[in-house]
């Protein structure tokens, strides 16, 4: 199981961002911290690489994201094949 810490960096369209603080609350591989201006805590708890990369890609595609910044991350499980898949050859 992999575990991230990542702060997002809302835009000011208020509605965008409701729509995305409410589809943050109903996914249970997500914990919502206290907004703070334009900067939005969260935790993602993933079993895999290839789920968090999901994430990454609906994320940054949502109208209210500016940016996303990791604070932590924790690799649990993974393998070293397991990255290769993601990343691809070298």
């Amino acid at each position: 199981m992999n575990f991230s810490g990542l702060v997002i960096t809302l835009t000011a369209d208020e509605p965008a961002c409701k729509r995305l603080l409410s589809r943050l609350a109903s996914d249970v591989r997500i914990d919502v911290g206290e907004r703070q201006g334009p900067r939005l805590p969260i935790t993602l708890e993933a079993p895999d690489l290839r789920a968090e990369r999901t994430f990454w890609a609906e994320i940054y595609d949502h109208p209210a994201v500016v940016d996303v910044h990791v604070v932590y991350h924790h690799f649990g499980g993974d393998t070293e094949q397991d990255h290769r898949e993601i990343r691809g050859p070298t």
